[in-house]
This record gives C-alpha cells, structure tokens and sequence, in this order.
C-alpha cells in the first residue's frame, strides 16, 4: 500500500510515498469516506511529498469527486488539502486539480502539512 492514514480529532491526514495510481488515490478516498470518523473531520490533507512518481489520471480524480458527492450530507464542511512536492513528480497533478475537482468542499494546494493545518 503506497498510503497510511493518521486520523485526529478533526483530522485525515493520508500521506503518499512511492508510486501513486489513482487506484490507491481512490482507495484512500473510500477509506475515509467510509470510516465512521467521516463526519466529524474538518480538515483532509492529501499528502503526497512522500511520492517518486504520482500517476493519477483525470478518470481517477473525477470518480473521487463522485464518491465525495455521494457522502456531502455527511460532512458538508471538511474542506481538503493537497500537498504537492514541487517539480515534475507533482506537476501533472497540480495541473489537473484546478479544472477537475468539483468544488463540492472548499480545496487547495499548499507545499507542506502545516501550511494546510493552518489554512483558514
């Protein structure tokens, strides 16, 4: 498995290493959706700093948005964060974000965790 997930109180921290494909992306999102955990969070972070290679396609992206529509009236309020290593490993999926991600929850892109954690 080329992801963990940390959980806090209010928090889902899922941090990538190796090669990423968007089944594992995938996979990561069904798990938190799923946990009964969920509803309480208010704060995703994608941290994918830990990767070599991170191949997750526009496909994958859009079938995460669609997991996350179906659960919304769980958690209307966790707002997700990316973090991205900066250079070609985190390039194509930064370039993706923007235009594919349905903003069902409030998103952005940020370098480290804690520039996240401390997104208000």
């Amino acid at each position: 498995m080329a992801f963990e997930i940390t959980w806090t109180e209010h928090e889902a921290h899922k941090r990538f290493s190796e090669q990423v494909s968007g089944e594992e992306y995938v996979r990561s999102v069904q798990d938190v959706r799923s946990d009964d955990r969920f509803p309480g969070l208010k704060l995703i972070i994608n941290d994918f700093t830990g990767a070599t290679v991170i191949s997750i396609e526009r496909l994958a992206m859009l079938y995460a948005g669609s997991l996350t529509a179906a659960v919304r009236d769980k958690n209307p309020v966790v707002r997700v964060a990316f973090v991205l290593p900066q250079g070609d490993v985190g390039a194509d999926l930064r370039e993706i974000l923007g235009p594919i991600v349905v903003p069902l929850y409030r998103f952005a892109v940020f370098d480290t965790p804690e520039e996240a954690r401390n997104w208000d």
